[in-house]
C-alpha cells in the first residue's frame, strides 16, 4: 500500500539506514528540509521508500531534494506524479536541485521534471568531496 504523509526527519534516517545511496545528512540540514513550502514522505506497506521536497533559501527561490530507498522502485510513478504536483503548487518561481556528477537516474529524473543543467559540474561540492551538476526550472 502506498501512502504520502507529511516528512519528519526520522523517516530519512530510515531510509538511509535500509542501504540508500544517500550521504550522511546533518540533523540541522534536515530541520531546514522538513521546513520547505512542501516536504513530504511515500511510505511502501507502511515504510519509508523516498522523501523529498523543497527546502527554501528565500521566498521565491528553493532547492529540491529527495532521498530515495532502493525499494521505490517498485512505486516510482507515484513518486514522480507526486514530486512534479508538488513542484507543480508550491509557488516557488526558481527550483534548483543538485546531483552527483555520476548518478545517472538522478540526472534523468532531474530532466523528466523539467529542470535543465545551469552550469558545468561543481568540483567537490558535496562533503565527500564529489562533484554536482547544479540543475534549474524557473516559472515566470
Amino acid at each position: 500500500m502506498l501512502e504520502i504523509v507529511p516528512f519528519l526527519p526520522e523517516h530519512a534516517r530510515q531510509i538511509r539506514q535500509d542501504g540508500t545511496e544517500a550521504p550522511e545528512i546533518s540533523d540541522e540540514a534536515l530541520a531546514v528540509m522538513a521546513r520547505g513550502p512542501f516536504a513530504g514522505t511515500l511510505l511502501l506497506d507502511g515504510q519509508p521508500a523516498a522523501c523529498a521536497g523543497i527546502a527554501l533559501y528565500w521566498p521565491g527561490r528553493g532547492e529540491a531534494w529527495a532521498i530515495v530507498d532502493r525499494r521505490a522502485s517498485e512505486c516510482c510513478l507515484a513518486l514522480h506524479r507526486a514530486v512534479r504536483r508538488a513542484r507543480d503548487e508550491c509557488g516557488v518561481r526558481r527550483v534548483e536541485a543538485l546531483v552527483d556528477i555520476d548518478f545517472e537516474r538522478g540526472h534523468r529524473w532531474a530532466r523528466s521534471l523539467g529542470f535543465r543543467p545551469h552550469s558545468e559540474p561543481l568540483e567537490a561540492y558535496f562533503p565527500s568531496g564529489r562533484s554536482a551538476v547544479l540543475y534549474e526550472r524557473v516559472r515566470w
